[in-house]
């Protein structure tokens, strides 16, 4: 009797393990390994050349060998109250780098910052 619990036992825990099957999941999942980053691509075209070094500018993050054409877009834009802060925040580049590996399109973006004029509370 002992070994019938037993042996029951064993069959119903590991069972599941062993057929389980482990496919990655697109968007939940890290499925691609080598990124392709664009840097410093420019969302504004009325901007003279003069005040679009910094401003005005985002990197691009999304996977190397990813095909497919229909693919969602997260947009990460920096803290600071419009007073400081860059695209360049090691949060960002982190969150984008494993977005992109899960399928995703990642922008990071900069703004016009203002040191004079900052919106206040």
């Amino acid at each position: 009797m002992i070994k019938a619990v037993l042996l029951y036992f064993i069959i119903t825990c590991f069972t599941p393990i062993s057929y389980t099957q482990v496919t990655p999941v697109r968007f939940r999942d890290f499925i691609f390994s080598n990124l392709t980053i664009e840097k410093n691509l420019s969302y504004s075209s009325t901007i003279p050349a003069a005040r679009k070094s910094k401003r005005y500018r985002f990197d691009l993050y999304q996977a190397a060998e990813d095909t497919s054409t229909s693919r969602p877009l997260i947009i990460w834009m920096h803290g600071g109250g419009f007073k400081f802060g860059s695209k360049k925040a090691k949060g960002i580049r982190i969150w984008s780098s494993n977005f992109a590996r899960r399928g995703y399109v990642c922008a990071a973006v900069n703004y016009r910052l203002s040191k004079k004029n900052p919106l206040k509370n």
